[in-house]
């Protein structure tokens, strides 16, 4: 019989052991709850009960920290890589749509020397105090879904992370060159025709994935 209750505190542990600990807390808790509770291919139990719980355990303990830390962090967990990437591609500046709690911006403004030039826009929607999201990173402006707030940040590269339909809104008022894509290309993530039509990858790169998510981080330059 699973243990809800051992679960429950088993989850709480790992959500915030390293969160004042590192500049990059999603990255480390992932990486920890990989090492103890990994993912474990089903397919292979045949009928070994104790292999069977075990992995009926890991499963409820990967879904469940996965709902709260999407909320919490992000859906997306950035790497060294991925930060990296952004910050070569930034040029003048860092604007993200539909940021969420702004952990990604969060994550590269502690890495670059202007973090003032990192700005973030959300409708807050959302709220910050229901189950998961508790807390903004770093500062977001709050804007109307039908305000034109990126056209007047088109110099700066535009961050999109399983943006949903923030996309078809970004699409439709950013005037800028470069946009940064994290998540599906398709699948969960709204990926747009758009980005194939008049956007031309010029870089990417692996970005740590949830189970059977194919989160990719892609660099598009604006076609002539």
């Amino acid at each position: 019989m699973i243990d809800f209750v051992k679960i429950h505190n088993t989850l709480v542990n790992w959500l915030f052991q390293f969160e004042t600990k590192t500049n990059n807390p999603y990255l480390e808790t992932f990486q920890a709850l990989n090492k103890d509770f990994p993912m474990i291919d089903f397919r292979n139990l045949g009928q070994d009960q104790a292999a069977t719980m075990k992995y009926m355990f890991n499963d409820l303990i990967r879904k469940r920290a996965r709902d709260y830390l999407i909320r919490y962090y992000s859906f997306a967990v950035p790497n060294d890589q991925s930060i990296e990437m952004i910050i070569n591609h930034m040029g003048n500046g860092l604007v993200e749509y539909g940021c969420g709690p702004a952990y990604w911006s969060w994550v590269i403004a502690q890495r670059v020397i202007q973090s003032d030039k990192i700005v973030c826009f959300d409708t807050l929607d959302w709220g910050i105090t229901g189950e998961g999201r508790t807390k903004l990173w770093m500062n977001v402006i709050k804007c109307d879904p039908d305000a034109k707030v990126l056209k007047d940040h088109s110099k700066m590269t535009l961050l999109v992370v399983w943006p949903g339909g923030y996309l078809d809104m970004a699409l439709n008022q950013y005037q800028g060159d470069t946009i940064i894509y994290v998540g599906e290309r398709g699948g969960c993530c709204d990926w747009d025709e758009r980005l194939d039509n008049d956007w031309e990858q010029v870089d990417d790169c692996e970005i740590e994935q949830w189970d059977l998510i194919n989160d990719h981080l892609y660099v598009l330059k604006r076609k002539p």
